[in-house]
């Protein structure tokens, strides 16, 4: 996908340039957000879910599975681009007015997980071949989509629209895991793909290497240098005591969350490491 978002934001820088000149685009995208995008009605998840539909109609296979070879893939690259120029358009007319989503968000989760088991048997009982299942797996995988889409993000602005230390620290850091962590994932599964650790230790040692080397990466040679800047835009560390020097820096590079417990535990040395 990372492949296909520099295709998109090269189109993107393009359609600015352009719409300087003509203001087509933004003609375009008033009028979509105005008679399409107009959250909370439901003919907007019908209408959602229609272009979804088309495209997956030219998938041969469901679920979507990665694609990595070089030349773009035209119906994934049009399916992923659906979604970022729909990112765009709530980013656009709606970073202001989320509370939109909290509408119907849990029964949309509920319809969108009732969809599970009815293409789960449509699966089992049908030929993926034939006419009738092609289409009827399509549309529910396009309606499942929408509807989980907008009521998980409801969901989340009810539920955890406040502010939480750890969640902002795991959120700046989850575009360098999402770089770094698949070689080292598919490298711990084929390190112990013949070895005799039980599956669920696999499962978690994976987990633990794949998600602990890429935090620890990023508080130590990301968050406060060029590439932090670069992914989620300059972050100040706070200070703690004199210039950190030795263990003390490692630790004042992990988080200042952290630092409360470091300082009560070694405040008879008045929290000095």
């Amino acid at each position: 996908f990372l492949y296909y978002l520099s295709i998109y934001y090269a189109i993107m820088l393009v359609a600015i340039f352009l719409d300087r000149k003509t203001r087509v685009l933004q003609r375009f995208d008033r009028t979509v957000h105005k008679n399409l995008l107009t959250f909370p009605r439901r003919q907007t998840i019908v209408l959602l879910t229609i272009p979804i539909f088309v495209i997956l109609c030219f998938i041969k296979e469901l679920p979507i599975r990665s694609y990595t070879g070089f030349k773009p893939d035209i119906p994934l690259l049009t399916y992923y681009g659906f979604f970022f120029s729909l990112g765009y358009v709530i980013h656009h007319y709606y970073v202001n007015q989320l509370e939109v989503f909290k509408t119907n968000a849990f029964i949309l989760v509920v319809i969108g997980l009732l969809i599970v088991p009815v293409i789960d048997h449509l699966y089992m009982a049908q030929s993926n071949s034939s006419i009738r299942s092609f289409i009827l797996i399509r549309a529910l995988f396009s309606l499942q989509t929408v509807v989980l889409v907008f009521g998980l993000l409801g969901l989340a602005i009810r539920f955890l629209n406040s502010e939480n230390q750890t969640i902002r620290y795991v959120s700046d850091a989850s575009y360098w895991m999402y770089l770094v962590h698949l070689p080292l994932i598919a490298g711990t599964q084929l390190w112990m793909i013949d070895s005799v650790v039980p599956p669920l230790l696999r499962f978690w040692v994976v987990n633990i290497i794949g998600m602990g080397i890429p935090l620890l990466t990023y508080a130590l040679f990301v968050r406060y240098t060029i590439i932090g800047k670069m992914l989620n835009g300059p972050r100040q560390r706070k200070p703690w005591g004199n210039k950190p020097v030795g263990r003390k820096l490692f630790v004042t590079s992990i988080e200042n969350r952290f630092r409360l417990p470091l300082q009560k535990i070694f405040k008879g040395n008045n929290g000095q490491l």
